[in-house]
């Protein structure tokens, strides 16, 4: 921990896809919801102990029928440790067992309740809350051109989506996403791939992307 504030690291993000130690751990299979409670607590006093602003603490949460009731609870985790970040996901799934998880296939008044509180919560406790779209309607412009994924080994791919191979079960049809790497930075510069023709054209990949749609990622406000 004390590494990665004296590197300068700008934002660390927790991810968190239940307020209570039930709903966490039934989502994220082997983990310990003290464990990450025990982290953040742990990098937040050692900011302090250092004077150091960096790394903005945020919080994740990928939203699901079984977990939604649960984001207001959260954001009260968050304002007691004063995190003043937190992004709501939309749940990309893998398998077909659990698509009946998925919060956008159709509108749902539950859904937008929940959001409206943690909207009205956020507000409250002064946290900057991303939230995704709750029905799928049309693709939005991408912002490819404008940041890229550098992989833990180096690999440059244009986004998230795009960083790693799978399945996409998406209602009547599964989608089959590829990775899609423009070269490694141990054989050339990021300049070079950054401007290369292949990376700057329209990739055929986009079009099963849920994220254009803004049920999956949010786009910044």
């Amino acid at each position: 921990m004390e590494q990665l504030i004296e590197a300068g690291l700008d934002n660390i993000r927790f991810s968190l896809d239940g307020a209570t130690k039930e709903t966490y751990e039934s989502i994220r299979k082997g983990s310990n919801f003290e464990k990450v409670i025990a982290n953040i607590e742990k990098l937040l006093a050692l900011k302090q102990k250092l004077g150091k602003d960096n790394p903005n603490i945020a919080i994740v949460f990928v939203a699901m029928k079984r977990n939604i009731q649960e984001l207001p609870l959260l954001e009260e985790i968050a304002n007691k440790y004063n995190i003043k970040d937190m992004t709501v996901h939309g749940f990309e799934c893998y398998s077909k067992e659990l698509e009946q998880e998925i919060l956008y296939y159709e509108y749902s008044e539950e859904t937008e309740q929940y959001f409206q509180e943690a909207k009205t919560k956020a507000e409250e406790y002064g946290i900057r809350i991303q939230l995704p779209k709750t029905e799928i309607t049309q693709q939005l412009p991408c912002d490819r051109k404008k940041f890229c994924i550098i992989t833990w080994n180096g690999e440059v791919c244009p986004c998230t989506p795009l960083s790693y191979s799978r399945e996409v079960y998406q209602k009547e049809k599964v989608a089959n996403l590829k990775k899609l790497s423009f070269g490694n930075l141990r054989d050339t510069t990021f300049e070079q791939i950054w401007n290369s023709k292949p990376y700057r054209k329209k990739y055929e990949h986009c079009k099963d992307c849920l994220m254009q749609t803004d049920v999956i990622v949010p786009q910044p406000d």
